[in-house]
């Protein structure tokens, strides 16, 4: 092995001076809060909270209003408070490094046995079920194959391991990586597909919610940004993940950053009400003997995905639906991936940017021209 390299991509960066003024107000301390994980900080016309204790990475939102009033300043807080009750509450269900949450507990769960699941676990079922038919490479039973690869959460290292899974190991997992194998009735959910033995440990069908995860929880903030009136402001979870609300002066503009490089390669302009989110190859992966194998597990064969796609970024109204859109356009491949937008998501209005490497970087993009701006000259746009 040559070598193994990890690194951490900021693949969208918000373009615009945030009313970020507040670190600049008289009287700082009386204008900054404290909750149980975050910090809120205040001005007349705007609202910040941030923390870096939510899921494990960083949560920003900002909205604008009259902050001068103190009842309103009360109000944030009271909302931001709920936001982190709400947010723990969903961590403690979907995190599979926990051994004590709900999605460790039904993936420890015996085959044949209904698992009854709470309210909050069906929705998320439910919400990557319709991915899954959608798509058909979007998939939340596909975290034996990571845990193989050692690309997931819980075992990834940075570093590659000595042997690469095997063709024979990998297709032994398929029947227990099938979503379909699950019985889903009201509450409850049935595995039935029989475990399989692999170097001596026992593998079971595995759920892991974490292509939609963020997204979800971006919808969530949302609901909790609309019961308490604020229409202006945006919301940032792990910077690949946005929240685009309204804005005072003007739109939001946006850019997506090279997944190969440091610098912005196109910037869009005139975003609002929009999720905006990205996956690709630039994140979590190592490398071993010249060849990427990125966290991300093509549906089809069980492997990183491997195809002239580097990035994947999709705008549009729900915070669930871009982020798993952008998971399984990777995995696709471009040709199958513009097919898939042309098909399912131009009458929705959702918008695509894929960047690619062919032998020559490019940018395809169904979005309209006169709200981009090329800034990368090593990148060609393609527009469908």
């Amino acid at each position: 092995m040559k070598g193994v390299f990890l690194r951490f991509f900021t693949i969208i960066t918000l373009l615009f001076i945030v009313a970020f003024s507040f670190f600049g107000c008289s009287n700082y301390s009386e204008n900054t809060l404290e909750t149980k994980k975050g910090t809120v900080y205040f001005n007349k016309e705007n609202a910040h909270y941030s923390s870096l204790l939510i899921f494990g990475t960083s949560l920003n939102y900002y909205v604008e209003g009259d902050f001068y009033n103190t009842n309103n300043r009360t109000l944030f807080v009271e909302m931001a408070t709920k936001i982190e009750e709400r947010l723990e509450e969903i961590e403690n269900i979907v995190d599979i490094k926990s051994d004590i949450s709900e999605i460790s507990a039904f993936n420890n769960y015996a085959v044949s046995q209904p698992f009854i699941a709470s309210e909050q676990f069906i929705r998320l079922i439910l919400k990557s079920q319709e991915l899954y038919n959608l798509t058909n490479y979007f998939s939340p039973t596909l975290l034996n194959y990571s845990n193989l690869w050692k690309l997931s959460s819980a075992t990834y290292d940075g570093i590659a391991p000595t042997e690469l899974p095997s063709t024979e190991n990998l297709q032994k997992l398929n029947h227990v990586s099938d979503f379909s194998t699950i019985l889903i009735h009201q509450n409850t959910l049935t595995k039935t597909a029989q475990n399989v033995i692999i170097n001596g440990k026992n593998y079971t069908t595995c759920l892991d919610f974490g292509a939609i995860c963020k997204g979800y929880c971006l919808d969530v903030i949302n609901d909790y940004f609309k019961s308490y009136g604020y229409l202006n402001g945006y919301v940032d979870f792990g910077k690949s993940s946005i929240n685009l609300l309204n804005r005072k002066n003007g739109d939001w503009n946006l850019s997506i950053k090279n997944p190969r490089g440091e610098n912005a390669v196109i910037k869009i302009t005139g975003v609002n009400n929009a999720y905006v989110s990205t996956s690709g190859d630039y994140e979590t992966f190592y490398i071993k003997d010249n060849v990427r194998y990125s966290h991300l597990i093509d549906a089809t064969t069980g492997r990183p995905y491997q195809n002239s796609i580097l990035s994947a970024t999709v705008i549009g109204s729900s915070g669930y639906y871009t982020d798993g859109l952008s998971t399984a356009l990777c995995t696709m491949g471009i040709e199958n991936a513009i097919s898939f937008t042309n098909s399912h998501l131009k009458d929705i209005g959702y918008k695509v940017f894929i960047t690619v490497f062919d032998g020559e970087y490019k940018i395809f993009t169904n979005a309209p021209l006169n709200s981009i701006t090329l800034t990368d000259s090593q990148y060609k746009l393609v527009t469908f």
